[in-house]
């Protein structure tokens, strides 16, 4: 698996009208791009599970003449291999759990798939944070009318329970069964839960999945770019006619 970084699409153009790429361009194993393209295509093609490490190896004219132009390349370049290697930290110590929890959810998937509409015009998006509380007062009094849509996060539900402010959309990425304890804290949770719809990633926690279900409520699922949900979604989309949505959980 190969990138083959040019200068600019007119550098490009001349080695195609000068030498003979065609081995190249149609490889399906290398990829050609430029300097301002390569890192967003880096990050949409790269999987190092199944491509390996990643390894840079510019020619040093090419070096030379890049830092000449000062457009930084090297920096960027290192800013999103630390980027990376930190997401893999992360997945391997992970991993293990979030494997788990997709295919025990995946059951879960071919139940009816809730639908998320609205009529309101705009809306309000809450998470865990100093500022929350500050604008607790001006939340509630907000989605009192039809015209706001609530998303908050699970870590922020406790907050607004409190205040008896109940979400439209609750989302919740955690792959740990501790999650539950954001939505279900007493006997009422049940009644308070009644209208909200619960956003879930394929990786959370089954056990929070169900209790959710137990509680009557609904679930929509979105998935990941995770290599895993990434080949489902593509096998779900070919042989069962459903799209399970993309969210960029960062």
């Amino acid at each position: 698996y190969f990138f083959v970084v040019e200068n600019s699409l007119e550098d490009y153009e001349w080695l195609k009208n000068h030498f003979d790429l065609e081995d190249i361009i149609y490889h399906p194993h290398i990829h050609i791009t430029f300097l301002d393209y390569f890192i967003p295509k880096l990050k949409q093609t790269y999987i190092p599970q199944l491509h390996g490490d990643f390894v840079y190896a510019p020619l040093r004219s090419w070096l030379d003449q890049i830092q000449k132009n000062d457009c930084n390349f090297s920096k960027k370049l290192e800013e999103y291999i630390s980027e990376l290697s930190s997401d893999m930290a992360t997945q391997a110590h992970f991993g293990k759990q979030w494997f788990g929890n997709f295919f025990i959810n995946l059951a879960c998937i071919f139940d009816k798939q809730t639908t998320i509409k609205t009529t309101a015009s705009k809306v309000i998006i809450t998470a865990a944070g100093p500022s929350l509380e500050h604008f607790l007062p001006q939340i509630q009094a907000k989605k009192q009318t039809s015209d706001y849509f609530l998303i908050a996060t699970d870590t922020s539900v406790p907050v607004l329970r409190k205040w008896g402010i109940h979400p439209d959309v609750a989302v919740c990425i955690d792959s740990q069964i501790h999650s539950k304890n954001h939505f279900f804290i007493d006997s009422s949770s049940k009644e308070h839960l009644k209208n909200t719809i619960f956003a879930f990633d394929l990786c959370v926690s089954p056990s929070v999945v169900a209790t959710v279900r137990a509680k009557g409520s609904e679930i929509f699922f979105f998935r990941n770019n995770n290599p895993l949900s990434t080949l489902f979604s593509r096998f779900i989309t070919q042989n069962a006619d459903q799209e399970i949505p993309l969210l960029n959980t960062g």
